[in-house]
């Protein structure tokens, strides 16, 4: 397929523009096992060449990913108080004196999908990493610096490459056109839904930092919310737990383990989602970055030999065990130190072996024939999510696929490239895809014309009804409904900052 994009290249500086037109064709993957994702690095430097390339990415995307990185959170127990209020009031307090170091963004367009794939949810798929600078005083903690410090995260460049901000209200002495304020206005006009990952404090920190200053009551916050964001927010891992039903929903463990079942449902012709990425011209390497997030050859070639109906190689069990804590959490203590394996793809095999087990003992009460045959070879089926999860799992071993596992306390490669607040929002996005693919509305796949893919609602494609307006809240069997109140206000300086929104020329 093929696709127009809008794009200049300044031969001298070697930067993406949005300023004249060419036709580029689509890098499209033969199969859904992407190995790596393109990441535009933006700062301060090249911030005014590429904002109309973010604008344009903003304004044909389907639906917008999100995610941040802060300079600390405060008080972590008072981030799961029995008040949702009190947790509210905490996190106002923390965005006020904190602030955003880096924000990751993925914008997402659903393509026109052919009759041939009409199982296949084929995006376009734009991931941008933007570092900041707040200009007012902020509070930094050591143990935020630290986590993001050993995850690769360079301050030196923050400090000196940042794209500046302010937080608060408008300033009119300091009001750009072409400032991430500015860029911010323009994501909420467009009215595109918003992608987050347990996205209540990332959506109190964009208030306050890019918009205007927070409301002291909660209801009125998600009532403000709920008009600036008209599209609906989602909420990935809310996702990851009501509609999945996950085990475990830390970010870097749903992608992978959606990645391993988009991979697995493309094999078997099943509903996937199929990325694809602009390609980039050489001039623009300068600024992309590309995280590999390659899935590990072993479990694809389990995949193809399963698709040909033959029997799973059989596994060799290591003597090290995964971390049960890092694979509830997604975090451990220990760190590095830590002698079992915090290997996501560990932790997943080993949840399908338990998963295949007692799947094969159900095929063997139902499909066993009366001579006392064995039942037919498992399939790629057979290694999809596994709806419950068991204890005993820890102490299963995993199976050799094909890694490298000298070391057995370092994640896979995706894990250990470092933390991006870029790649998160794109992990957020695929996330929320492979939701799409679940719960299309046309029956035979994925959307069949242009008409259905220019919709301007994921409602009119897709049955996201039961998952929009939805955060999750820690501790709590009940989400957080982003939605107005018929006995609440919104507040006024949002009433204040919409006014101005609308009155601006195209809104």
């Amino acid at each position: 397929s093929r696709i127009r994009l809008r794009r200049s290249v300044d031969e001298r500086k070697g930067v993406i523009h949005a300023q004249q037109w060419c036709e580029w064709t689509l890098v499209t993957m033969s199969q859904s096992q992407f190995k790596n994702v393109p990441v535009l690095d933006i700062h301060k430097d090249n911030f005014t060449e590429l904002y109309p390339t973010l604008l344009l990415a903003v304004k044909s995307a389907t639906f917008i990913a999100i995610d941040t990185e802060l300079s600390g959170l405060g008080n972590r127990r008072s981030l799961v108080a029995p008040s949702v209020e009190d947790r509210y009031r905490h996190i106002c307090g923390v965005a006020k004196s904190r602030a955003i170091i880096s924000l990751g963004l993925s914008c997402f367009k659903l393509q026109e999908s052919t009759a041939t794939q009409s199982s296949q949810i084929p995006f376009l798929i734009q991931t941008f990493n933007l570092t900041l600078l707040c200009t007012d005083t902020y509070t930094v903690e050591p143990e935020s610096l630290q986590f993001l410090v050993e995850h690769g995260f360079d301050f030196n460049k923050q400090y000196s490459q940042g794209i500046p901000y302010y937080k608060g209200p408008d300033r009119p002495d300091k009001c750009k056109t072409n400032s991430i304020r500015s860029f911010m206005c323009e994501v909420i006009k467009s009215q595109k839904p918003l992608v987050l990952h347990n996205g209540l404090v990332d959506l109190i920190f964009l208030y306050q930092s890019f918009y205007t200053d927070l409301p002291s009551k909660l209801l009125m916050f998600t009532a403000d919310v709920s008009e600036m964001f008209a599209g609906g927010v989602f909420d990935s891992k809310y996702i990851a737990e009501f509609d999945f039903r996950m085990p475990a929903s830390f970010l870097a463990y749903v992608y992978r383990r959606c990645q391993r079942t988009n991979a697995a449902s493309q094999t078997t012709g099943k509903a996937c989602v199929l990325p694809s990425f602009p390609p980039y011209p050489p001039q623009a390497g300068a600024f992309i970055e590309y995280r590999e997030c390659a899935l590990p050859a072993g479990f694809i070639a389990t995949l193809q030999q399963a698709s040909l109906g033959e029997d799973r190689p059989t596994t060799t069990i290591h003597s090290a065990v995964y971390c049960q804590t890092f694979a509830a959490h997604g975090a451990c203590k220990k760190g590095r130190a830590c002698d079992a394996s915090h290997n996501l793809d560990d932790i997943l095999d080993n949840e399908d072996i338990v998963g295949e087990k007692k799947r094969q003992r159900k095929r063997n009460k139902k499909r066993k024939h009366p001579s006392g045959t064995d039942p037919p070879p498992p399939t790629v089926d057979d290694i999809e999510i596994a709806d419950d999860d068991d204890g005993d799992s820890v102490k299963s071993g995993t199976s050799d696929r094909g890694r490298d596992d000298s070391d057995p306390t370092k994640g896979t490669d995706f894990q250990n490239r470092g933390h991006r607040a870029g790649f998160d929002s794109f992990m957020t996005g695929f996330i929320m895809a492979c939701a799409l693919s679940k719960h299309r509305k046309t029956p035979g796949g994925g959307p069949a014309d242009s008409d259905a893919v220019k919709g301007k609602c994921l409602s009119d494609i897709f049955n996201v009804d039961h998952l929009v307006d939805r955060m999750t809240l820690s501790g709590k069997d009940v989400p957080l409904q982003i939605t107005r109140s018929h006995f609440t206000k919104t507040s006024t300086p949002h009433n204040d900052k919409m006014k101005a929104l609308v009155a601006e020329r195209g809104y």
